[in-house]
């Protein structure tokens, strides 16, 4: 019996826009620092370079490092920080309406918590931004433990509940569905892009979804 939903934030709950990359032209503009599209891309590549598998975990200093290594210059101390809070203001002022009536009715019979490869201030900020903070009972961000797809994430992200009591929500085949799978917890794959179905997955704890409001019409929780 289900009891604990686990979502995912970015492209399940909140859709990323590239617009959002503007929150680090703000960080550089609130520091009075000079930067170029050049910078901005290379801060891109450096977020690119962090997150694909040589490091397991998210450290404020460490992704400093590595910001400093693609621009070839230094950055003030706080320059991440500033990034967060402006990032935090990177969502929409309120999610669309099947993702909120999907929670709602989740909420009456769930426990719902977020697991995010991201920092978790930034993450909090962004959920409370289009209101969907109060939903959620955790945020489990991978500062304090391995990232998605890592099996630890799925572990602690199941707190006091049993693999078979809970449910994992989200966009990433890689990251969330095969993660939860490692961790012998089903899933819901969210497939943004309307191609897969159930069949090609093959395993019957995975279920395939186009928005989130297919949990309530199929009847899948």
């Amino acid at each position: 019996m289900i009891k604990r939903v686990i979502f995912d934030l970015d492209n399940t709950l909140i859709k990323w826009e590239d617009e959002y990359w503007n929150a680090v032209n703000r960080t550089f503009d609130e520091l009075n620092l000079k930067y170029s599209n050049v910078d901005i891309n290379k801060i891109k590549q450096a977020v690119d370079y962090y997150e694909d598998g040589r490091y397991d975990r998210y450290d404020k200093k460490l992704m400093h490092k590595t910001l400093e290594k693609f621009l070839e210059y230094e950055l003030p101390e706080n320059f991440v920080d500033i990034w967060m809070k402006n990032l935090g203001d990177c969502a929409p002022s309120e999610v669309d309406e099947n993702v909120l009536e999907t929670l709602k009715y989740l909420k009456s019979k769930y426990d719902l918590v977020i697991l995010t490869n991201w920092f978790k201030d930034s993450q909090i900020k962004r959920l409370k931004t289009c209101k969907i903070y109060d939903f959620f009972t955790n945020i489990y961000a991978a500062e304090n433990f391995k990232m998605k797809p890592d099996k630890e994430a799925f572990i602690v992200a199941m707190g006091d509940y049993k693999s078979n009591e809970c449910m994992v929500i989200g966009d990433s085949f890689k990251t969330d569905i095969l993660g939860a799978l490692n961790a012998n917890i089903k899933s819901i794959y969210l497939d943004n892009t309307g191609k897969i179905t159930e069949g090609e997955i093959g395993t019957n704890k995975v279920k395939v979804i186009y928005e989130l409001i297919d949990i309530i019409n199929r009847k899948l929780l």
